[in-house]
């Protein structure tokens, strides 16, 4: 309230921005911050000097807390000299790198001279701890009764071990929205010794479709339109517990598959 030739008015309503102070500063680092205040929804971003490694993130951004005070979200980067020594594979060679020295998140990608096989990961990474994530691989030699990890992308083993003994039969399953080339999504194959197996351990493929075979309609299946592949424009009827849903395939690319519900209605249809 305020006073007012001898009455009481109340006071008028305003808004105030909200602003963040200075941005923290880093050691061994800089931002790019030049004012004395900042609005809320501004970014900063921070590098580091020459020969260190940013660990965290690269920016913060000016928020507001509960009592609506500007403050800057999340903890600053740090700036660390990283250097991982140079990794060595007995038996094995480099493929690919980024070059020497190995700096933080430098890559190096290893595989085994003809006559061995490959137990752990065949990609390492330079961490913050001037450490390799995870452990150099191991190139073992190849012998009549063992086998090594099949290497499956986009899909898992069970059970997964570093080797197999001959005979010894292990289950590779596609990920969600993967398949075989045959459109199954899981195989079986037995070591045959000498790092073979039989059958050979199959790609996993981006679907273009919605996997069927699965099921990933919840509660629900495919009453109608039901086919390996959909193109877009291509429909389908699904029921989800008593509703029926026409859903349309809107577009199809390498990284999703979008679909539109086109209406719903209640149907009193016998499972």
């Amino acid at each position: 309230m305020v006073c007012h030739d001898g009455t009481w008015k109340p006071k008028k309503d305003f808004c105030e921005k909200i602003h963040c102070g200075q941005p923290p500063n880093i050691i061994d680092g800089f931002h790019n911050g030049n004012a004395t205040t900042y609005p809320i929804g501004t970014i900063i971003n921070y590098r580091c000097s020459k020969n260190f490694s940013l660990i965290g993130a690269s920016f913060m951004v000016c928020s507001a807390n509960r009592n609506l005070t500007g403050l800057w979200k999340e903890k600053p980067p740090i700036c660390k000299e990283v250097f991982c020594k140079d990794p060595v594979v007995e038996h094995g060679i480099k493929i690919t790198e980024l070059g020497k020295p190995y700096i933080y998140r430098s890559n190096v990608t290893f595989q085994c001279k003809i006559g061995y096989f490959m137990i752990g990961s065949s990609l390492i990474r330079c961490e913050k701890n001037n450490i390799w994530v995870p452990i150099a691989p191991l190139c073992k030699k190849i012998s009549p009764d063992i086998c090594g990890t099949p290497l499956i992308l986009n899909g898992n083993i069970q059970p997964l071990q570093p080797q197999y003994e001959t005979g010894k039969t292990v289950a590779i399953s596609c990920n969600q929205n993967y398949s075989f080339i045959d459109d199954t999504t899981v195989m079986t194959i037995q070591c045959q010794g000498y790092n073979l197996w039989n059958p050979p351990a199959q790609l996993c493929f981006f679907r273009t479709s919605p996997d069927i075979f699965h099921l990933f309609i919840n509660h629900g299946k495919i009453v109608l339109g039901k086919k390996k592949y959909y193109d877009p424009g291509d429909e389908y009827v699904q029921r989800v517990s008593g509703i029926i849903a026409l859903v349309k395939e809107l577009s199809s690319s390498n990284c999703q598959v979008l679909w539109l519900v086109s209406y719903c209605f209640y149907s009193c249809l016998e499972e």
